[in-house]
């Protein structure tokens, strides 16, 4: 009987730790996790100037009532529980974000994310569906041509809409230089007649382009590069 009662009492003793070890370990899984915390900016991994970048946050095992966030050299505008719009403030080269938890009153630091601020590139001008690339182009393609437009370009990232607003213009040809300007995108009737009575050789030269680009509160203006489109055979 008794090396029955034995083996029992020494089962029992190890259900017994078992089951301690194991409320345990559920009880203290939270804490003794290593937590982290991750900032990612949804388009690019440049904050640009006078734009909304969005940036997501990821926290897990955290709900947002333990999470804090911190910024320097910008602000955030929540859009959804982990999505946010950051702004950056004028004067800083670069955006620090630190992501805290709180839990059992004691508040940890759980991720950092440093991001450079970069002003917006320029835009790039052209006269119509020619490219501003300087090559030759026929007086054809030229004269079919009537307005001035300017965009970022298909590698960035942001759907910012640009105008141009205004331009100066020079026609050169064989004998003389014919100077224009307007304070709108498309080309004065007089230019366009230049145009059709120039030749090989001759070069148009687009210059002090202004264009505007429409943000969400404001807008910019900037100041565009020139186009110079020879005229070819």
């Amino acid at each position: 009987m008794q090396p029955f009662f034995c083996a029992y009492f020494w089962q029992m003793m190890r259900w017994s730790t078992s089951i301690f070890l194991l409320f345990f370990l559920l009880s203290f899984t939270k804490d003794s996790t290593t937590p982290y915390g991750t900032a990612k900016l949804s388009e690019m991994n440049i904050v640009y100037e006078h734009i909304d970048n969005p940036i997501e946050f990821a926290t897990p095992g955290y709900s947002n009532d333990e999470i804090t966030i911190n910024i320097e050299g910008g602000s955030l505008t929540s859009t959804s529980s982990r999505t946010y719009l950051l702004r950056t403030k004028q004067g800083y080269q670069k955006c620090t974000i630190k992501i805290y938890v709180t839990y059992n009153d004691v508040k940890r630091l759980i991720g950092a994310e440093t991001f450079r601020i970069r002003q917006l590139p320029t835009p790039i001008p052209q006269l119509g569906g020619i490219p501003n690339n300087g090559l030759p182009q026929s007086k054809a393609a030229v004269v079919a041509q009537t307005t001035l437009i300017s965009t970022y370009g298909p590698g960035f990232a942001y759907n910012l809409q640009n105008r141009v607003t205004a331009y100066k213009a020079k026609v050169k040809t064989v004998d003389r230089v014919y100077t224009f300007e307007n304070e709108a995108a498309v080309l004065k009737s007089d230019m366009r007649e230049v145009i059709k009575e120039t030749q090989p050789g001759d070069v148009i030269l687009i210059y002090e382009i202004q264009s505007e680009t429409y943000l969400t509160k404001d807008t910019l203006k900037i100041k565009c590069p020139s186009i110079v489109i020879p005229i070819s055979e």
